[in-house]
């Protein structure tokens, strides 16, 4: 008779994992395992997957379900199904599972892959501000890097920028107070803006946006792809979140600064190389004095 214990199968799983196939972590499956726990509570512990073997194509498609409702990306997704395809070959070929099964398995799609995406950085930015004065005879320099640094630094968005009024800037502390929003943006910007409001008179909104003069002032701007990612003010926007990410580490922060509904959508921009997440940790952990 085989031995159905979980923590015993478990084990073999991770002596297979460790001779067989490296790149695939216990971690992954331990998800799976949980979703069990969690949903299957009348399973005997002394015989965990001896009722789940019995019916396991709709398990299978259950916990597919599952996945594809976790807030995580579609890589990460593809991840868990993967280790449930290995963690499956591994029954199989121990004798746990049937065939067919397991063919089964390999039959439920993964999702479209996500292509990382590229964020510009400011010196990039102003790489594209100083081309597209060559071609904008109405917008100098100085007028184009106050419009978009004010995106690229607060996360403004271009709905906002449409019907914002110089009114709303207040400059003391260098925030936007809009529709009982608060934007907030770096001080030194105060400068350039101030310089901008002084070269011309407001007519329909802070920076006399109109959509003829934003499609010509994007137009411009794809003339000039950075890493083949169209720019415009929703993608300035996503870098400015991204930025502010990458310098405020704190998702619940960015939630709050960009009103965000949930904190999950500000997760999908907390990512940290291995080198920027030990830099965190020894800055902010240390035993006692």
């Amino acid at each position: 008779m085989l031995d159905l214990d979980k923590n015993i199968i478990l084990i073999k799983y991770k002596d297979y994992l460790r001779n067989k196939y490296k790149s695939f972590s216990l971690k992954y499956i331990k998800v799976f395992i949980d979703y069990i726990n969690n949903n299957f509570t009348n399973i005997d512990p002394d015989l965990y997957f001896k009722d789940l073997l019995k019916n396991n194509k709709e398990l299978i498609t259950n916990y597919f379900n599952y996945i594809k409702e976790l807030s995580i990306s579609n890589n990460v997704k593809n991840l868990l199904i993967s280790s449930l395809r290995n963690f499956y070959s591994f029954l199989y070929s121990n004798h746990y599972l049937d065939e067919e099964t397991l063919k089964y398995s390999y039959e439920i799609k993964k999702f479209k892959r996500e292509k990382k995406k590229y964020y510009i950085t400011l010196t990039e930015l102003n790489y594209l501000i100083r081309k597209a004065t060559l071609f904008l005879e109405d917008l100098n320099v100085f007028k184009l890097k106050a419009l978009l640094y004010l995106i690229y630094f607060s996360a403004i968005s271009s709905k906002d920028l449409f019907i914002l009024k110089r009114e709303n800037f207040d400059f003391n502390h260098s925030k936007i107070v809009l529709n009982q929003k608060i934007i907030y943006y770096p001080k030194k910007l105060n400068k350039l803006l101030v310089r901008y409001f002084n070269s011309e008179e407001e007519i329909n909104n802070a920076f006399n946006l109109s959509e003829r003069n934003r499609r010509i002032l994007l137009g411009v701007l794809g003339r000039y792809k950075i890493k083949n990612q169209k720019v415009d003010f929703k993608y300035l926007r996503e870098c400015a979140i991204y930025y502010l990410s990458k310098k405020i580490k704190n998702p619940f922060v960015i939630k709050e600064l960009i009103g965000f509904k949930s904190v999950d959508t500000a997760k999908k921009y907390m990512t940290f190389t291995n080198e920027e997440l030990e830099k965190i940790y020894h800055k902010k952990i240390n035993l006692p004095k």
